[in-house]
């Protein structure tokens, strides 16, 4: 794994002293976003500057740029416009109390085991219109998922997809918000266990990544990677869980938009 930094400034200087309601909501999505990055072991340090230009940081590791170009497009302030961010490769040469990465969350008790994540693609044969509605409309989800659902594609809005019958709170990702929306290209979301995992589910959300890409005239890859995963044995029992019904999931996406002929 590689260390990267963004460095983040508030695009409108007032609004560290006056923020309107939409810049505090998007505020507040940023940090619950990075308060998960960093229970997962992925954030290593975020914060900002108490003096202008109140320059923020975000020390995280990735793959690579590709990788840390896709984690800085969940941050929906970033998204939004509400921060200015410049993304860079870092080295951490020093930092107290780490020997290595992996040491590092192990003794915080954050690492994931292997930056560990779910990926999975579908290809589809439809238009990158098609692809997106499928994900970011209720009509377009009941066409090929779950019929009932209140989605509201846009950073903060509801993702909330009913599956099944149950008590209020007991229903697929009841409680889950969108994190970040780049049209056409990424739409990322909470996500929670299913009432099978009681624990998980009342204490914790990780979050999806969805990557769309035309990759011919009437083809899409739609490519979804599920990120937070922490090495406590639950957590292991809901990845196992996740790694299977995301195949099912996708395989499902695949028939709604089957080759033609």
């Amino acid at each position: 794994m590689q260390s990267f930094v963004y460095f983040i400034e508030p695009a409108r200087p007032e609004m560290i002293q006056s923020p309107t309601e939409e810049e505090s909501r998007l505020i507040g999505e940023h940090f619950r976003m990075l308060k998960a990055a960093t229970e997962s072991g992925r954030v290593l340090l975020a914060g900002p500057s108490l003096e202008p230009p109140h320059t923020g940081i975000v020390v995280f590791t990735a793959k690579d740029r590709a990788d840390a170009e896709a984690f800085l497009a969940t941050d929906a302030a970033v998204a939004a416009g509400v921060f200015k961010a410049r993304l860079a490769p870092m080295a951490v040469s020093l930092m107290a109390g780490r020997d290595t990465e992996t040491d590092f969350g192990r003794r915080h008790g954050t690492a994931p085991i292997r930056e560990q994540r779910i990926t999975k693609t579908a290809e589809l044969h439809c238009t990158l219109d098609e692809a997106w509605d499928a994900w970011t409309s209720s009509e377009g989800m009941a066409a090929w998922w779950v019929e009932e659902s209140r989605i509201d594609p846009r950073p903060g809005g509801k993702f909330e997809l009913y599956m099944g019958p149950g008590e209020p709170g007991q229903r697929g990702s009841e409680g889950c918000r969108v994190l970040s929306v780049l049209p056409k290209r990424m739409f990322s979301f909470e996500w929670n266990a299913p009432p099978s995992f009681p624990e998980w589910r009342a204490k914790r959300k990780n979050h999806v990544v969805l990557e769309f890409a035309e990759s011919a005239p009437g083809k899409v890859s739609v490519t979804l990677t599920h990120l937070g995963w922490q090495e406590d044995e639950e957590s292991q029992k809901v990845y196992a869980y996740f790694d299977r019904a995301w195949g099912y999931v996708m395989g499902l996406l695949e028939k709604r938009f089957p080759a033609p002929g």
